[in-house]
């Protein structure tokens, strides 16, 4: 039920953006250290790789980036606002920026990714680099804000 559950939602993710970036979690650390159990219950380690596997398959790139402070950064000044688990609103007090802390997140860990630097899917959890054809243009926020353009090309495009 788990298995089919990630992959219907890596097939989800991957018809309807060209470009994901995600948190590089180190889920077995986290889980010997009494942090992620709710991780491995999820299977993130799992998702993470199908979500690979399946992103060369449809010309998306991955980016993985360091998941240190995601929560507690501010995504507008950078300010780090400490957090407890329950607090569920990211409010800075050096910007004033007030909003869901997920999304706040969000948007940290789109800013820290690389910048395009060419075309073709690229995964960096599976070690594996291809380029493929895709689909043009992605809704990185899922709310039509951010529009990153695809970053696919022709197939077999190089790789820069």
């Amino acid at each position: 039920m788990r298995l089919d559950f990630l992959h219907k939602t890596s097939n989800s993710l991957l018809s309807n953006y060209s470009f994901i970036a995600i948190e590089k979690l180190a889920a077995k650390e986290m889980i010997i250290k009494g942090h992620g159990k709710g991780i491995n219950d999820a299977g993130w380690s799992m998702f993470a790789f199908i979500l690979c596997s399946k992103a060369e398959e449809a010309g998306c790139r991955i980016e993985f980036v360091n998941p240190m402070n995601t929560t507690k950064e501010c995504s507008r000044c950078k300010t780090i606002v400490p957090k407890s688990l329950h607090t569920r609103t990211h409010n800075c007090p050096n910007c004033g920026l007030i909003m869901d802390r997920d999304q706040n997140a969000a948007l940290v860990i789109l800013k820290r990714q690389p910048l395009p630097k060419g075309s073709g899917a690229t995964c960096k959890a599976s070690g594996s680099l291809g380029a493929t054809s895709g689909h043009g243009g992605s809704n990185a926020l899922g709310d039509g804000r951010t529009k990153i353009p695809s970053l696919n090309k022709e197939p077999g495009s190089p790789i820069c």
